[in-house]
């Protein structure tokens, strides 16, 4: 039997969820020992006679999302277009975690749009310093009041294109799901019964039909986000203000640290927010080398 084309919309262990062309949603696995799937992987799948899929082959994607730390990868979405990271006025949120998710959406040539939710509450000067900051840097910022219903500024934005949603816990995610996806409960009747308990359902990823044409990805909160997985040069890279600098410090082995005639510190010198990007960048770097 020819294999068919499917597209992974979540994956749990060593099995996944995949929904052919037809609009089929069944369970997968991956044929042999491989456990490389990943959420809105495209794939070539047999069906058994129970209904059920065998995975035979991974489409290379044309990016992968996803955080390492020292000792392993984990994958997060496949195949996006944009990223689409929430942050709110409470509880703060983490500027570290954001720059690092702003660099890796740069490290897979992917736009990051910056959702500001809950602007209904007061916004500090530390989250409206920061939010003017990324603005500059030319990254969009849509501001929205899920807990009020207003999303509205957020629907062209996600039109025509396949976005991950990311962010910390807390930020109001589930919420913007919810108001985006009325109709479309999360399907967890399969992941139940693969793995004989509903109540591991969010802690992976999962992939959401908002129209013919437009997808969203779901993925855990986040409280950690590592980078280990690009190099100490590629970081200096995805930082927008730094690039510019690159190669204009007295040391080609700069670590923008305590060196001489270092054009990074020498621009962030007096500036409480570019000091606090060097220092977020430094920090990776150095994590980076060990």
């Amino acid at each position: 039997m020819t294999p068919l084309n499917a597209t992974v919309t979540a994956t749990f262990g060593r099995q996944c969820e995949v929904e052919l062309s037809d609009g089929r949603v069944v369970l997968a696995s991956r044929r042999g020992k491989k456990n490389d799937i990943t959420c809105n992987d495209k794939v070539l799948v047999s069906i058994t006679t129970h209904q059920e899929a065998v995975i035979e082959e991974v489409i290379t994607p044309r990016n992968i999302f996803y955080r390492s730390d020292q000792y392993k990868q984990k994958s997060i979405a496949a195949n996006i277009d944009q990223v689409i990271v929430v942050v709110a006025n409470e509880p703060s949120f983490s500027d570290a975690l954001l720059a690092k998710i702003l660099v890796a959406g740069e490290s897979n040539q992917c736009q990051t749009v910056i959702v500001h939710n809950k602007v209904d509450l007061p916004t500090s000067l530390r989250n409206k310093e920061i939010l003017e900051y990324y603005q500059n840097l030319g990254y969009p910022i849509v501001a929205i009041s899920a807990l009020r219903h207003d999303i509205e500024p957020l629907l062209s934005i996600l039109s025509n294109k396949t976005s991950l949603l990311v962010g910390q816990s807390g930020m109001g995610k589930s919420t913007i799901i919810n108001l985006l996806l009325p109709h479309q409960p999360a399907r967890t009747d399969s992941i139940s019964a693969a793995l004989d308990s509903g109540k591991h359902t969010t802690t992976f990823s999962r992939r959401y039909k908002i129209d013919q044409q437009s997808f969203l990805i779901d993925s855990p909160g986040l409280q950690e986000f590592g980078l280990y997985h690009i190099s100490v040069a590629g970081l200096e890279n995805l930082f927008r203000e730094f690039s510019p600098l690159i190669g204009q410090c007295r040391f080609h082995n700069c670590q923008h640290l305590n060196e001489p005639q270092c054009a990074f510190k020498a621009w962030a010198e007096g500036n409480s927010l570019k000091l606090r990007r060097l220092d977020i960048l430094t920090e990776l770097q150095q994590l980076s080398q060990r």
